[in-house]
């Protein structure tokens, strides 16, 4: 008698299947086991591993960043405080509040404002703290410039920066004044309202002629969205957030404030980000778009392209040094070991417009094949 185990159907269907399909199935798992633990660290620096995306100071070449903390010290410190998970958000609680006695600032050129979700990139290696002293140390010009950060969504911060509050950070300001407002306690940096109380704080008292927006964390394309608030079970910002946030500020048409101007471009220092429906969300509010098709590799940006802002604020300029930057930094650590794929692209988002009539038509067209069963033809 032939012993012949109950399977389960579906491994009884999966090995009916011909030879060389098993053999492709079982390759797809083992390629998704190994890139498993790279996707929880997609887009942002790992400051333990494959390079440092400028966290050494230009100065000294030590692991001294500019703004004074030792980042191998300070990611191994885990005495310093750090800010409870799974807590619960009110409306209220996204409201900031000035301490800096100066602001509003007088009027400068150009306002560049960066969303730092620090997550679990920066409570396990610091990799939003390395990336403002790459900020810093990429020769922008601050007395023109204003560089503004609004930091959260992270347990602990490898920087001087408080765990247990939403900072609104001017850098161009001394390490110890550079927080000049705040939320009274952590805010969900994945809820809309957290977003444009930043944007809109930063308007009132940066004003500029020019606005750019980066957001920085992790990225999950059109379905999941982008950032995760590790103080709020990983909540992030789902497309209709992203465009309620916008609506509350002075970049929409239609709010009573806007300021009659969209943003010079958006940005997404993260994976997954550069697609179509993420685009037509921000076209509405921005004039060029910044992202990633496909995952960025550990280092993210190279902000050395900041200084761009120092020779033109024209926007085809400095959105194509992101790039070149980008492409640059990773073309130079290439080796036989390590070959990352890279993808940024720029999108003038004036132009999607027939780009979306084309698609809609093609889907419609899909869709009539799929109906009338021409799977075939498809």
């Amino acid at each position: 008698m032939i012993f012949r185990p109950d399977y389960p159907e579906a491994f009884r269907s999966f090995i009916s299947r011909p030879r060389h399909v098993r053999r492709r199935v079982l390759a797809l798992l083992l390629v998704f086991a190994l890139l498993l633990p790279m996707l929880t660290a997609c887009g942002k620096k790992n400051n333990g591993g494959e390079g440092g995306g400028g966290s050494q100071s230009t100065e000294t070449g030590s692991d001294t960043s500019t703004f004074g903390y030792n980042r191998a010290e300070a990611v191994e410190d885990y005495s310093r405080a750090i800010a409870k998970k799974n807590q619960e958000f009110n409306f209220e609680d996204a409201e900031i509040t000035e301490i800096a006695p100066s602001l509003p600032m007088a009027e400068k050129h150009y306002t560049i404002m960066v969303y730092m979700i620090g997550s679990n990139l920066e409570s396990r290696n610091g990799a939003a703290s390395s990336d403002i002293n790459e900020m810093l140390a990429s020769g922008i010009d601050l007395t023109d410039t204003n560089l503004i950060l609004y930091t959260g969504g992270s347990q602990r911060w490898t920087a001087e920066i408080p765990c247990d509050k939403n900072c609104v950070v001017d850098v161009s300001l001394e390490p110890g004044e550079w927080v000049v407002a705040s939320t009274e306690k952590n805010a969900d940096m994945g809820a809309s309202q957290t977003l444009s109380e930043f944007v809109n704080f930063t308007v009132e008292n940066y004003p500029a002629e020019h606005y750019a927006l980066i957001l920085w964390d992790h990225g999950g394309g059109p379905l999941w969205g982008y950032g995760v608030d590790e103080l709020f079970s990983g909540d992030g910002l789902l497309l209709a957030e992203m465009q309620q946030a916008m609506e509350e500020t002075p970049f929409s048409p239609d709010n009573p404030a806007s300021i009659g101007k969209k943003l010079d471009f958006v940005g997404f220092d993260a994976c997954l980000m550069g697609n179509i429906e993420t685009m037509i969300t921000w076209s509405k509010y921005a004039q060029y778009y910044v992202g990633s098709e496909e995952l960025e590799p550990g280092d993210g940006w190279d902000y050395d392209f900041l200084q761009t802002f120092n020779e033109t604020d024209d926007t085809v300029t400095i959105t194509s040094a992101i790039v070149d930057a980008y492409g640059a930094y990773y073309e130079a650590k290439q080796s036989d070991v390590y070959h990352p794929d890279c993808t940024l692209s720029v999108t003038d988002l004036s132009k999607l417009l027939n780009m979306t009539i084309a698609l809609d038509a093609f889907g419609k067209t899909l869709a009539d094949h799929v109906e009338a069963g021409n799977f075939a033809t498809i």
